[in-house]
């Protein structure tokens, strides 16, 4: 908007034009809708959509835990008996060993849990031969003040290793496949779960023929 000035002893007084004196214009106003193509036009799909919606589906994990008391076995329980089903249903039977005395009750966020050890073993069932799979529980109490203690689920399985090669794609945001179609160690949704639960993740291979989380 331009406008003039007038002097006076020194001093610079700036005058606009009213709202009323500017000219309006009669054109219609164009509302911006959803793009959507032609009709005849073909939308190619993007190399990298696959590897786009994963990293939204990450971005909608929570940002903090937020823990409630549970009754440590009984909830044990009730996960494990659930991916023994899935373990069987694959070949594979789930075994569960307890290598130290638990607590009757915890404080943690038992749906995070559920969902880390879910992503975990999706993995290991996976790419595992069909068989044993061992999973060990054990409770490691701190007693440093101010330290949690932790809840530490060992999981091994018959096959599944890696080489060291494919060591880049064991926290990979997204599923990549080997030429026998399982996924290459894809577990950063369980890696961040774990941090979540102030844990972490942790994944070895002796050889093809082992793989330990």
């Amino acid at each position: 908007m331009t406008g003039f000035c007038t002097r006076y002893a020194g001093l610079a007084i700036m005058k606009f034009p009213q709202l009323s004196d500017v000219a309006t214009s009669d054109a219609p106003v164009a509302l911006v809708g959803r793009l959507t193509p032609l009709p005849g036009v073909l939308v190619r799909e993007h190399p990298h959509r696959r590897h786009v919606q994963q990293f939204l589906k990450e971005l909608r994990l929570p940002l903090a835990a937020k823990p409630a008391e549970e009754l440590l076995r009984p909830w044990l329980d009730a996960q494990f008996a659930a991916q023994t089903r899935a373990a069987s249903e694959l070949g594979i039977e789930l075994l569960v060993g307890f290598r130290s005395f638990l607590p009757s009750s915890v404080m943690l966020d038992g749906g995070l849990v559920a969902r880390a050890l879910d992503s975990i073993l999706h993995v290991a069932m996976q790419r595992s031969r069909p068989g044993r799979l061992d999973l060990s529980v054990s409770f490691d109490e701190s007693h440093t003040e101010g330290a949690a203690s932790q809840l530490v689920l060992d999981v091994r399985s018959r096959g599944g290793g890696f080489r060291e090669i494919e060591h880049g794609y064991v926290f990979s945001p997204f599923h990549v496949r080997d030429a026998a179609a399982r996924p290459l160690l894809g577990l950063s949704l369980g890696q961040r779960l774990a941090e979540l639960l102030g844990g972490g993740l942790r994944v070895e291979s002796s050889g093809a023929s082992m793989c330990s989380y």
